[in-house]
């Protein structure tokens, strides 16, 4: 068995034994999983506090916040974020649907100050907004994801693995490559 081979049937082990035991997992870095939560350094006060978000899956560091108004007698309505919403955000994006009656809606300011704006062309319209930042605090620039062919593949090989494994009863099964494969000449 080589080096990586062992690596990987170790994990394996481990991340079945987290999960039997209903442990909580602490990572300082990048961890890949099939869903869960993540705790990071509050960008205001790291030393003090953390922020907690679940999340979507994406190929980028994405933060996504929502949430509903309704516009004023002149179609104006402000949207105020957190107040650490632009320190760990970058290149918003911007969702809008108006509930319950036909009618346009516009961002009518993009954030700043933690706020921004939206306008319809009635009073009194209920809007579902969504705002989505790129994360920029020093783990979303320091941990891009980047995807690949050999990243599909030991994906693939550690979910059959991670399958055979529960279906064994919690015996080793070996996760890496085969006796004779060679992982050099895989695409």
């Amino acid at each position: 068995m080589n080096r990586s081979s062992h690596f990987k049937e170790i994990f394996l082990v481990t991340a079945v034994r987290f999960a039997t035991n209903h442990s909580d997992v602490d990572v300082d870095g990048t961890l890949s999983k099939a869903g869960g939560s993540f705790k990071i350094d509050h960008p205001l006060d790291p030393a003090n506090k953390c922020l907690y978000h679940s999340f979507v899956e994406s190929p980028d560091l994405m933060n996504i916040y929502n949430g509903n108004v309704t516009t004023d007698a002149e179609g104006n309505a402000v949207v105020t974020l957190p107040d650490w919403f632009e320190v760990l955000n970058r290149d918003f994006r911007y969702q809008l649907t108006v509930i319950g009656q036909f009618a346009q809606a516009i961002v009518a300011s993009k954030v700043a100050n933690r706020q921004f704006s939206t306008w319809t062309d009635k009073p009194d319209v209920e809007v579902s907004w969504q705002v989505t930042g790129i994360r920029q605090d020093a783990l979303g620039q320091r941990a891009p994801h980047s995807g690949g062919a050999s990243e599909a593949r030991t994906r693939a090989r550690f979910l059959f693995a991670s399958r055979a494994f529960c279906r064994a009863g919690g015996e080793r099964h070996r996760v890496g490559p085969s006796p004779g494969d060679d992982e050099a000449g895989e695409s």
